[in-house]
């Protein structure tokens, strides 16, 4: 069954007229986001962009320098691109259904380009993508004007728009925002509007920034409280690199006389087995630090090159973006670009830099891994991602699968076998110490543990007055044929083979 956790997912959305001269900055606010929808990205099938922890769908513009749309969604959201039909040539669309959250949703980003009107078919047929039966968010630049949602005035495509998304059932959140400036001609509109489904419009809380980060229009953030994936790795290893082996050793030796008592002598051999591995299992784990869980985010630096230089360039950029914005004096328009072709140029300088000194420090000792993850941030690379579509075992696969492991006409009673009545010396005899410690040497310390948390590394620690105790259970339960439920209790995973021609169990049993 599926787990969720109730939180916020957290969207930006923003005309960037140009992505390549802005991506340094997008890069640093990043980490607040789980999604980033930026249309104007002005991309050609050759520009590269990259964006660290997110993959990335992007629609190229189609004319010669305006349009395209870009979306990075984090890569622990699960995604599939939704096939959209645009209405018109002015009007390009591109959208993901994020399928690992409660409930599923649909997210769409428009653009369309000034200069044309539509039909109100056409707005009809484009309202009617963010489909009413389904959690559904309808988002973009659709340049359209209209006073209903805080224009100085009116157009045509604006009342058409008005009329198509009241048609369509879905409501307008932000009515009352700025999202574009016009510095040349002082004039303020809201142009990047954001529509959802009413099924979820109760869950979305919109915000406008105040700073546009050398666009034309001011970014807009997208609150959603939904439910989504609670993801979390099985471990099952019980110790860990932190754990106070000395401790243990310590510890196991004080526990010892436990073994010695009569009362361990009378006892079952699957309760002698229980109890040692219940000693061996308490005195890790209270020897052994538990884990702090830090979100990943916390210590991401996805612009390692920002420095206090590039923070005071921004903040006299953007101090300069509101002293004209107040005033709108020519005087103060001409400071603010010279503001922005600043933090321009700071910018590019202080990434040469900082690449410069990290390949002045290289020698022939330098990890090769963190050689590479730093030119990973540096190289501006593009991760051309497919729609991505997580490989879903269906229960039928699943069926076929366990069926082919253990068929339906498999016999599954050992009393109904038949009795096997030659003996042989060799395998009857009991187990040496030099056989169980020839079994351990055998064995990887970095094969994965069982259901009980043990693995091969713990045995190889453990001091031998306990492998001798161990050794004796073997050959009793090898003597009794009796033998702990908990050996026949295994956790399997099934993997798609890469042929595509069945599943692949992986199955951990206890090291025991």
């Amino acid at each position: 069954m599926t787990s969720y956790i109730a939180s916020n997912l957290k969207i930006l959305l923003w005309n960037a007229r140009s992505i390549l001269c802005k991506i340094w900055e997008l890069r640093r606010v990043s980490s607040n986001y789980d999604i980033i929808a930026c249309v104007e990205s002005w991309l050609k099938p050759n520009h590269h962009v990259h964006l660290s922890g997110f993959h990335e769908y992007r629609l190229d513009c189609r004319h010669a320098r305006c349009g395209g749309i870009v979306i990075w969604a984090r890569k622990e959201l699960l995604f599939n691109a939704l096939e959209l039909a645009s209405s018109h040539a002015t009007v390009e669309l591109g959208g993901l259904r994020i399928t690992n959250v409660n409930p599923q949703l649909d997210l769409i980003v428009c653009y369309r380009t000034p200069g044309s009107n539509l039909s109100q078919e056409c707005w009809n047929q484009l309202m009617s993508v963010a489909r009413a039966d389904r959690a559904a968010i309808l988002m973009g630049d659709f340049n359209a004007r209209s006073t209903s949602w805080n224009c100085e005035c009116s157009d045509e495509n604006g009342m058409r728009l008005e009329n198509a998304y009241g048609v369509a059932n879905i409501c307008l959140h932000n009515f009352f925002s700025s999202t574009f400036i016009d510095l040349r001609r002082r004039y303020h509109s809201n142009l990047d509007l954001v529509f959802s489904t009413f099924n979820i419009s109760h869950l979305i809380s919109t915000e406008i920034s105040d700073d546009t980060m050398g666009s034309d229009h001011y970014t807009v953030c997208i609150n959603i409280a939904l439910k989504r994936h609670l993801h979390f790795q099985k471990k099952h290893r019980i110790n860990s690199v932190r754990t106070d082996w000395a401790e243990v050793q310590r510890t196991l030796d004080e526990e010892y006389f436990h073994f010695l008592a009569p009362a361990y002598d009378h006892m079952d051999v699957t309760d002698k087995y229980n109890k040692l591995l219940d000693t061996i299992t308490k005195t890790i784990v209270s020897h052994t630090p538990t884990r702090q869980l830090v979100s990943k985010r916390k210590h991401i630096n996805p612009v390692p090159w920002w420095d206090s230089e590039c923070d005071k360039a921004n903040r006299l950029r953007l101090a300069a973006f509101k002293r004209y914005n107040h005033s709108l004096e020519l005087c103060d328009l001409i400071e603010y670009n010279k503001r922005a072709a600043i933090m321009r140029s700071i910018l590019k300088r202080r990434k040469k830099e900082c690449f410069h000194r990290f390949a002045a420090n290289l020698n022939f000792r330098s990890n090769p891994s963190h050689v590479w993850k730093v030119c990973k941030i540096f190289k501006n690379k593009w991760v051309n991602t497919k729609p991505v579509v997580r490989d879903s075992i269906a229960l039928d696969e699943f069926d076929f699968a366990l069926n082919k492991l253990c068929p339906p006409w498999a016999e599954t009673n050992p009393d109904s076998m038949p009795a096997f009545i030659h003996r042989n010396q060799f395998f009857d005899a009991p187990f040496s110490y030099h056989e169980i410690n020839a079994a351990l040497e055998s064995k990887r310390d970095s094969a994965a543990p069982g259901i009980d948390g043990i693995g091969f590394d713990v045995m190889k620690r453990l001091p031998p007055k306990y492998v001798f105790l161990l050794l004796d259970i073997f050959n009793e339960m090898h003597r009794q044929a009796s033998f702990p439920d908990d050996w026949k209790k295994i956790f399997v995973i099934f993997i798609k083979k890469p042929s595509g021609s069945g599943l692949r169990p992986i199955s951990l049993m206890s090291c025991f």
